[in-house]
């Protein structure tokens, strides 16, 4: 397995610019790009199994669209349930927004 497609070399194979590329790939309302170039934008976006690069927009936006979670007893009631909710929430919250979900448990330390 070969270093993942950038935005840049989609672009390049498509001769077209990053930010058209981007625009086409985003819909962005009143950019101009005719049909015919976002086809071929997500066209080739199918064929080549090109995937954005998260941390890359994450740096843009400021955001990671991850939701983290540190449950110090799980053995609480509350815990529990919220543990095996994060699962639901990811298959139907998260994936429609693009975001993540990561739960850790810490035991804590007995003073």
């Amino acid at each position: 397995m070969g270093t993942p497609l950038t935005i840049a070399e989609l672009a390049q194979r498509l001769g077209l610019s990053t930010c058209t590329v981007s625009r086409a790939m985003n819909n962005t309302p009143n950019s101009r790009i005719s049909t015919a170039t976002r086809n071929r934008v997500l066209a080739e976006i199918q064929a080549s199994g090109y995937r954005p690069n998260l941390s890359a927009q994450a740096l843009i936006n400021g955001k990671t669209h991850v939701v983290g979670v540190m449950i110090i007893d799980s053995n609480n009631p509350f815990s529990g349930g919220f543990i095996h909710a994060m699962p639901e929430f990811q298959a139907t919250v998260g994936s429609a927004r693009g975001s993540m979900a990561s739960v850790a448990q810490h035991k804590g330390t007995k003073k």
